[in-house]
């Protein structure tokens, strides 16, 4: 039986072909991508941005393209999952998938992958924007989830920082073209002192 991890990496190295051999562009984004790149936190589900306009264009002809494509592949409440082959019936081994149309959320609408990669994951100058702009909105909140979310987007960007000096590279604020770039505009500061200064003192960063 495969782990989790590898049932999570068959549902994106599915998904990612269906996709592309009907030429959608898509980036995989979120803790899955940390994945690839390879950090070592663990997720639960798997995201990706696809190249299509609106939800309803995910719930209406991207959906039922994935599904017919794959068995493997399912959708319950519009929600699209992998299911594992030979899983139990009762117990189903299975992968959620956040599905996002491009753009939304203010993600970037230009999809910029890492070059030669096995799978189309955004590049890291552009994908730790995603985490900053994440983490500034859950600063403050009180809730346990939103601290937990808060806390695993701390350990990414920090991830994220060190794959960018070892490669020489820089945090792409050019290239994250948005739909609301000025919303960009107090990220690094807030990010800098709530987030990667204590990170920097405790030699993290």
């Amino acid at each position: 039986m495969s782990s989790d991890a590898e049932l999570r990496r068959d549902a994106a190295d599915a998904l990612s072909h269906i996709l592309s051999s009907h030429n959608i562009a898509h980036a995989w984004i979120g803790g899955f991508a940390l994945q690839a790149l390879g950090a070592t936190r663990n997720t639960t589900d798997i995201d990706i941005e696809i190249d299509v306009p609106s939800v309803d264009d995910i719930h209406s002809r991207i959906g039922p393209m994935i599904v017919s494509a794959d068995p493997r592949f399912s959708i319950h409440n519009l929600k699209l999952y992998f299911t594992a082959s030979g899983s139990d019936c009762l117990t189903p081994r299975r992968v959620p998938i956040e599905t996002l149309p491009i753009g939304s959320l203010n993600l970037p609408r230009r999809l910029q992958v890492v070059p030669d990669a096995t799978l189309p994951v955004l590049k890291p100058g552009i994908l730790i924007l995603t985490k900053m702009k994440r983490a500034c909105h859950l600063i403050g909140s009180t809730r346990p989830q939103s601290q937990a979310k808060l806390n695993a987007d701390i350990v990414d960007i920090a991830f994220l920082v060190n794959l960018l000096v070892q490669s020489r590279d820089k945090i792409d604020f050019t290239g994250y073209d948005a739909q609301f770039p000025e919303r960009l505009d107090n990220l690094p500061m807030s990010i800098f002192f709530i987030v990667l200064a204590p990170l920097a003192i405790m030699n993290v960063v």
